[in-house]
């Protein structure tokens, strides 16, 4: 009869760890769902706003190779799309958390485990490109436009709103 009870009382207690476990697997299922549908939001609206300034810059330079004389308003608002950052970040708290705590081992899915992978993979190199973006704006041939001009800021704003030292003339601002 002792025996029998030990028995049942193991087995009850790894019915109520598997219980746990599934409940935690479960939750955070729930939490990478929301974390992954966040992350896809975010990034279909990083991608319609880079296809955006990627079709104002090739306006801009559509425009200048065919020498048309466009307004300095178009010309301005165009040019912005080179200079305009594209912001994205991915929703990953509950994916951070999960690796941290170990609880992504729970995730028994080699699918889910190389999508990962691959989103990982493909944000890295976007990170690497901001970063190169970064350098070239901070301190390549951008940062010289910058120190020339005073500010790139005057390329898509009315130069009235800067001091008359920055201000160029509708030829100057052409060339």
């Amino acid at each position: 009869m002792i025996v029998v009870s030990i028995l049942i009382a193991f087995s009850i207690d790894a019915w109520w760890d598997d219980r746990q476990e599934a409940d935690l697997r479960a939750d955070l299922v729930a939490s990478l769902r929301l974390d992954f549908e966040a992350t896809n939001e975010r990034l279909s609206r990083s991608i319609a706003e880079s296809e955006l300034l990627i079709k104002r810059s090739r306006q801009f330079l559509d425009t200048i190779a065919a020498g048309d004389s466009a307004s300095l308003k178009s010309l301005r608002h165009n040019i912005a799309g080179a200079f305009t950052k594209i912001e994205f970040e991915p929703a990953l708290s509950a994916y951070d958390s999960a690796v941290a705590t170990g609880e992504i081992a729970l995730l028994d899915s080699p699918t889910l485990m190389n999508s990962i992978t691959a989103f990982n993979q493909a944000r890295h190199y976007y990170e690497l490109h901001d970063r190169i973006a970064a350098e070239i704006f901070y301190l390549g041939p951008i940062w010289e436009l910058r120190r020339e001009i005073g500010s790139l800021r005057i390329l898509f704003r009315d130069p009235s709103t800067y001091p008359v030292r920055f201000r160029r003339s509708e030829a100057e601002y052409r060339e």
